[in-house]
């Protein structure tokens, strides 16, 4: 009997299918810019701020842009900023679970174009969306699907395409639709190029490293990025390193691909029935914080050029001890000899309440140079290979 060929369109389908799946990630971004005030029921164009008590005062949270105009920033007092446009009109938030759970919602509707949507601070959703793109007719047709399902529910939005698979995609894509003001499809391997020139400002920095980066005379992301990663670890820690993988669009490692950041600082605290009295007791229980510091680095791929010890006194005072390590360390033996040999000369002032231990400066964990003389095995820079040798021989 004679075969019957396969349908064109079920063939032409299944390549589809087949190609999607293959395909890495793409993350369809959408950034809300006033989703805060436009679900109190507030316009774009109405001077209006949200409020929250913060530090002993009203805190401006979410502004309209013709507020921002007024010179109405996020983090004035309501005071301050009515004192700039006394018309502004006050909207206090009711509650910050009530608010997540209307972005909740919202994320729920963008089902249409992929399962799974997440949601990425309190004005941006996310979803993947590389296998069912070529089902919807395309990535720009799930940016237009998007983009019109957001605005039927009385929310204006800013969509972006980008690689998933990269270190702080969703973040990248939230940066450049802020700065850029448009809806934009980037191809593959596009989104180091479309941050070269993005400003800095535009990135999820805190102000202390705004500063810090502007003083040296850094001012786009493409700018961070030629950095050497080592002088960004030691001196902007975790924080600073993690943003200039994100402004390098650096590849997420294949065993662990994440589609949200980790948390940034790996931590343990310990609160004791009896405050401790010397550094023995002391050590017992940070050795068992590391140890669960690095299985939470063995699990994220990554190691630590640095750690922050802060102890909380009977007295009231805090005792701070900073260890900054030769080369990315995770195991929790190596890390324990470390800590105690620097807590060896260090005196407490008072009896320990609590302890908090923090791994800081993250980064790949890579392994180390063995040879001094063989250049060929080298897979660190100097300023880490002498930060190591120092740790290990001595200043002098």
């Amino acid at each position: 009997m004679k075969s019957t060929p396969p349908q064109k369109g079920a063939k032409t389908l299944a390549s589809r299918t087949a190609q999607g799946t293959a395909m890495s990630a793409r993350f369809l971004v959408a950034w809300l810019p006033l989703f805060r005030l436009e679900r109190c029921g507030w316009s774009p164009y109405e001077h209006v701020a949200l409020v929250h008590p913060e530090r002993g005062a009203l805190r401006i949270l979410a502004t309209s842009p013709h507020a921002a105009r007024e010179g109405v920033r996020v983090g004035m007092s309501a005071t301050q900023a009515r004192a700039l446009l006394p018309e502004l009109n006050l909207e206090h938030l009711d509650s910050l679970e009530a608010e997540e759970e209307d972005l909740r919602g919202l994320a729920n509707q963008l089902k249409v174009l992929a399962p799974h949507p997440q949601i990425l601070e309190q004005d941006t959703l996310y979803v993947d969306i590389h296998q069912t793109a070529h089902l919807l007719g395309g990535e720009m047709a799930c940016v237009e699907m998007a983009m019109r399902k957001l605005r039927s529910l009385g929310h204006l939005s800013r969509v972006w395409v980008v690689d998933g698979d990269r270190v702080g995609a969703a973040q990248a894509a939230r940066a450049l639709a802020r700065w850029k003001k448009k809806h934009q499809v980037l191809a593959p391997g596009g989104t180091a190029r479309a941050l070269r020139d993005l400003p800095i400002e535009f990135l999820p920095l805190s102000e202390a490293l705004h500063e810090s980066l502007y003083a040296l005379g850094v001012r786009t992301a493409g700018a961070l990025a030629k950095l050497p990663a080592a002088s960004v670890a030691h001196r902007y820690g975790s924080e600073g390193l993690w943003l200039q993988q994100l402004s390098l669009s650096s590849p997420c490692s294949p065993e662990r691909k994440s589609h949200a950041p980790h948390p940034p600082h790996p931590h343990f605290e310990h609160h004791f029935v009896h405050p401790a009295n010397n550094q023995v007791q002391l050590m017992a229980v940070l050795e068992r914080g590391l140890t669960s510091i690095s299985e939470m680095l063995i699990q994220r791929d990554q190691a630590t050029l640095q750690l922050h010890l802060r102890l909380r006194l009977t007295d009231g005072s805090d005792q701070h001890l900073h260890l900054h390590l030769g080369r990315p360390q995770r195991h929790p033996k190596d890390l324990a000899a470390l800590l105690r040999q620097r807590l060896e000369p260090v005196r407490l002032r008072a009896s320990v309440e609590t302890c908090q231990l923090e791994a800081q400066a993250l980064c790949a964990y890579t392994g180390q140079q063995r040879s001094l003389l063989d250049r060929s095995q080298a897979t660190e820079d100097f300023e880490a290979l002498n930060a190591r040798l120092t740790d290990s021989l001595g200043s002098q």
